[in-house]
């Protein structure tokens, strides 16, 4: 937000002058609420202290790992969770007085916040403002205060990232769309991709690690223009697979992702490949080399025909699935033909867009009027 310096020691001392501000606003934030919320409180504290004694058991287990645990096993049998809260009131006045176990708690009291009492990006903005580190230089504090003001609410770039979220991510369908952001505001970009790629990682890492998950990566090579794009997908391959979800990234072009620095990581974490017709012979020799494409399937997908080249009630597409188990390939060729609300709803004509943009705007889920949509267009 407030931009990078080709000094790398200038970054740092900003970071550390931020991260300050940051801890200030969060700690007084937890004892504001502490006062005020005094029956959540104590649920903070015992079930801080039944993770650290979860951590105590298992010293591979993470703090976060641990709090997990005890999240799971709150919604999963309430019963035995409530056999835990026994706890002897002395061990736990200790446990509060021990100044090692202060982080661990205001950790998890901030689980514990409703959604209106976080802390603000105003708010960080003001305590620099106001409250300044008598250790810290005010000319510098207050350029750096300046320039995060720009992304508050009274600033030109505020609206997605001050004030308490409205975002639901509680569906089963969760869409993030950032074609509507400017090209010239690189920086909200990456702004946005940071801030959304926490909200998805921390709604997936919260459900049930055996409900499936699916993560989709629409428009991959755009996605990994935006400044630390390519750090967040290679993450998401790295580190979700284990909370059970599935990774998808689509591409237009082989070309967009043959020289990033992306391709060993997408194409080595994957196991399932879908492959609509390719124009480029080289490129389709390049894949099909990398994950073993037969020599059939090759040909198959540089002479499929393309849907506007046939007879209107004979459209279809056609995609070669080439899926990998160990040493096992299996590969074969599907065969698309799209109902009419699919066709609607990927058309780009100007009236067909315009009706269906009023239509998914009327309040209910869009997958639901979807459905509505589907049902009249059969019954008709």
């Amino acid at each position: 937000m407030i931009g990078e310096s080709p000094d790398e020691s200038l970054n740092n001392y900003r970071s550390s002058i931020i991260t300050d501000y940051l801890n200030k606003l969060y700690w007084e934030t937890f004892e504001g609420w502490r006062i005020q919320q005094k029956s959540n409180y104590q649920v903070c504290l015992k079930d801080t202290y039944i993770i650290e004694g979860i951590c105590l058991k298992d010293s591979k287990m993470s703090y976060f790992d641990a709090y997990m645990k005890l999240f799971a096993l709150k919604k999963s049998n309430p019963e035995e969770y409530k056999t835990l809260l026994d706890i002897n009131s002395r061990d736990l006045i200790y446990f509060e007085k021990d100044a090692k176990n202060l982080d661990s708690i205001m950790k998890t009291a901030f689980s514990l916040f409703k959604r209106e009492e976080f802390p603000t990006h105003t708010q960080l903005v003001d305590v620099m403002r106001w409250s300044r580190h008598k250790s810290h230089d005010e000319k510098d504090v207050n350029y750096l205060a300046s320039m995060l003001s720009l992304w508050s609410k009274e600033g030109n770039k505020g609206c997605l990232f001050d004030g308490h979220s409205n975002v639901n991510l509680e569906r089963d369908i969760v869409h993030f769309e950032l074609g509507y952001i400017p090209e010239s505001l690189k920086e909200v970009k990456e702004a946005v991709g940071f801030l959304i790629s926490n909200f998805i990682r921390q709604r997936i890492v919260k459900m049930p690690r055996n409900k499936r998950k699916r993560l989709i990566f629409e428009e991959v090579s755009r996605f990994m223009d935006v400044p630390g794009g390519d750090k967040i997908l290679a993450e998401s391959y790295a580190q979700l697979r284990k909370y059970g979800c599935w990774v998808i990234c689509v591409t237009q072009q082989y070309a967009q992702l043959k020289h990033s620095r992306l391709k060993e990581v997408i194409f080595g974490n994957s196991k399932l490949f879908f492959l609509m017709k390719q124009n480029s012979k080289d490129d389709l020799n390049e894949i099909a080399e990398v994950i073993g494409l037969p020599d059939l399937a090759k040909h198959n997908v540089l002479n499929y025909p393309l849907p506007e080249h046939m007879e209107a009630k004979d459209r279809c597409s056609y995609m070669t699935v080439l899926a990998i188990e160990g040493d096992q390939k299996t590969c074969g060729t599907i065969k698309i033909a799209p109902d009419p609300v699919l066709l609607k709803v990927a058309s780009s004509g100007t009236e067909t867009f315009s009706d269906l943009e009023q239509t998914l705007k009327d309040g209910e889920n869009p997958m639901k009027q979807l459905i509505k949509m589907e049902s009249k267009e059969i019954a008709s």
